[in-house]
C-alpha cells in the first residue's frame, strides 16, 4: 500500500472509529474496492486501531491517571469536600451531568475501591465481545466480504442512533435545567443511582459492543446509544464507550503482531504512518463526537449511514 493509500486508510479509521459511522464497515468497503488481500488488510486494520487507541488514551488521560493513582494510593474520599465540589460544579455548569468524568462518578468510598469498580466494569463490558470474537471468528471474517451484511450493519447503527434521538426528545436534559433540577443533592442522587446499576449497564453495553464486531455496526454508535437509553448522561456514555475499547483494541493488536509480524522495513514504515495519522485524525474525531452529543445532533450521522447502506446494497445488486 502506497503513501497516499495508507494516509487515506488512516483517515478512514481515525474518523470513523469514534464518530458513529463504523470504522469496520468503511475499511471493509475500502478493502473490497481497493482489492487488498485479507492478510495485508488485517495488518493495516490493526495498525489503524493502534493509532486510535493512542488517541483515546491521550483523550482520557485524566481518568486513566486518576485510576492508576487510586490503585497505588488508597486514600479515603471526603464526603464534605465532594459536596462542596458538587455545589461549585452546579453553580458554574450549564448542563446537569454532561461534564462528569468516569473518575468522578463514585463518591464517599476509598479511591482504590472506586478504581477497582471501574476495572470490573471494563472486564464485564469486554466479555461479550471476546466471546463473540472467539466463537464466531470465521463468520465474522466472512461478513467483511459481504456487501449485503455491511449495508445492513450501517442500517442497524442508524436505528440505534434514531432510537437514541427519540429517547432524548422524550427525556431532554433541558427540562431538568428549566426546573432548576441541578442541585448538588440531585447530582449526588444521580451518581448513586448510576453506581448501583453500573454493572448491569456495563453488561448490556458490552453486548452492544459485541454486535459491533460485525462490519457496518458502529461500536461507538451502538454503545453510546445503549448507555444513553439506560439513563447514562451523554458525555459519560461516550467516555464509558471509549474507555472499554482500550483493552479490546490493545489485546487484538498485540495478538496479531505476535503471530503475524511485518516482514520488511517498508511495511513497518507504512504501518507507522497509519498509526500516527490514525491517532491525529482520531483526536479530531473525538472532539467532534463530544460536540455532536452536546448539541444533540448525534443522530445526523444516521442519515449518512442510511444512504451508505443503500449504496452498498445497490452496488452489490448491480454486479
Amino acid at each position: 500500500m502506497g503513501l497516499g493509500a495508507s494516509s487515506f486508510y488512516a483517515f478512514l479509521q481515525g474518523v470513523s472509529e469514534f464518530l458513529p459511522i463504523s470504522s469496520s464497515g468503511h475499511l471493509a468497503l475500502y478493502q473490497i474496492f481497493l482489492g487488498l488481500s485479507e492478510e495485508e488488510n488485517l495488518r493495516y486494520v490493526l495498525a489503524a486501531h493502534l493509532g486510535t487507541l493512542i488517541a483515546v488514551v491521550i483523550y482520557l488521560r485524566t481518568e486513566l491517571f486518576n485510576l492508576i493513582r487510586s490503585l497505588i494510593f488508597n486514600r479515603p474520599s471526603d464526603p464534605l469536600q465532594n459536596h462542596v465540589r458538587e455545589r461549585e460544579h452546579a453553580e458554574n455548569s450549564t448542563v446537569l451531568t454532561e461534564n462528569l468524568r468516569i473518575d468522578q462518578l463514585v463518591l464517599a468510598e476509598t479511591e482504590r475501591a472506586s478504581a477497582l469498580r471501574w476495572i470490573v466494569v471494563v472486564i464485564i463490558a469486554s466479555i461479550p465481545a471476546a466471546v463473540v470474537g472467539l466463537t464466531m471468528k470465521e463468520i465474522v471474517a466472512a461478513s467483511f466480504q459481504n456487501l449485503y451484511l455491511i449495508g445492513a450493519g450501517f442500517w442497524v447503527t442508524s436505528l440505534f442512533l434514531f432510537g437514541m434521538y427519540a429517547h432524548n426528545k422524550r427525556n431532554p436534559y433541558k427540562k431538568q435545567l428549566a426546573n432548576h433540577d441541578h442541585s448538588p443533592e440531585k447530582i449526588l442522587l444521580q451518581k448513586t443511582l448510576l453506581r448501583n446499576r453500573i454493572y448491569r449497564i456495563a453488561l448490556i453495553v458490552g453486548m452492544a459492543q459485541a454486535l459491533a464486531i460485525f462490519p457496518g455496526v458502529s461500536r461507538s454508535g451502538v454503545t453510546i446509544a445503549v448507555a444513553s437509553l439506560l439513563g447514562v448522561p451523554h458525555a459519560l456514555a461516550a467516555r464509558l464507550s471509549f474507555f472499554i475499547v482500550i483493552p479490546l483494541i490493545g489485546g487484538s493488536f498485540w495478538l496479531e503482531l505476535s503471530t503475524n509480524p511485518p516482514q520488511s522495513i517498508e511495511a513497518i514504515w507504512s504501518l507507522l504512518i497509519v498509526i500516527v495519522l490514525s491517532a491525529v485524525f482520531g483526536l479530531a474525531a473525538l472532539q467532534l463526537t463530544f460536540a455532536a452529543l452536546r448539541k444533540n445532533i448525534f443522530h445526523y450521522f444516521a442519515y449518512y449511514l442510511v444512504l451508505l447502506g443503500l449504496i452498498a446494497m445497490v452496488y452489490v445488486t448491480m454486479q
